[in-house]
């Protein structure tokens, strides 16, 4: 999806690993030099890890279909959205869970990656709605000199609350794990987990 925008480019560093950038300023790690300047919203929740001020985007899973909108902001943007927002700002919106309701299920299967993904949404009374998604990715060695193959497992959840005609509440959260290879080196685990977050809206 981050293709379309044309200040952006997006990249994929080997097997499990992608780079998002704008300007062209994507790093170099060999010289510890990341590509740390964008700043990174998933639901007004800043994603950039504090190891390197960047970000892990084969963590940041979600069903493409749970997405509302993604907001791209392009140029120095520090001043109005603080730390990070030197290159630009993006912001991903998901879809609220009122509006992703029932049983959905997607698969991809293909030579080097397989993809599948489940969710279901549901209600709780009338002001109450839900959903629950399990997702797992799995990328198979980019060539049959490397070993770079990577898998992971992601699953979450979203609960939106409207107690009153003007008052939002919502609570969301994921975990997941996985591994991958890194050549002639050894192989790294992945773990983490978003604790769960509330977002209060009274309108």
């Amino acid at each position: 999806m981050l293709r379309l925008a044309p200040n952006l480019q997006v990249m994929r560093g080997g097997s499990g690993g992608l780079i998002v950038t704008a300007r062209g300023l994507s790093g170099n790690s060999d010289a510890q030099n990341f590509s740390n300047k964008l700043l990174v919203l998933i639901d007004g929740r800043s994603v950039y890890t504090p190891l390197y001020s960047g970000v892990y985007w084969d963590m940041q899973d979600l069903l493409p279909e749970d997405i509302d909108r993604i907001e791209v902001i392009s140029g120095p943007g520090a001043t109005l959205w603080g730390a990070n927002a030197v290159n630009g700002v993006i912001n991903i919106i998901t879809r609220s869970a009122g509006a992703s309701q029932g049983l959905y299920a997607t698969g991809v299967i293909g030579n080097l990656t397989t993809d599948a993904g489940v969710r279901y949404g549901g209600r709780i009374g009338d002001n109450l709605n839900y959903r629950v998604f399990a997702k797992g990715h799995r990328n198979r060695d980019s060539s049959s000199l490397s070993d770079d193959d990577s898998w992971r497992a992601q699953g979450g959840f979203r609960v939106d609350w409207a107690p009153s005609e003007i008052d939002r509440v919502i609570v969301q959260a994921d975990v997941y794990g996985g591994s991958r290879g890194q050549g002639s080196g050894a192989r790294e685990d992945i773990e983490g987990h978003e604790p769960p977050s509330r977002i209060f809206r009274t309108s």
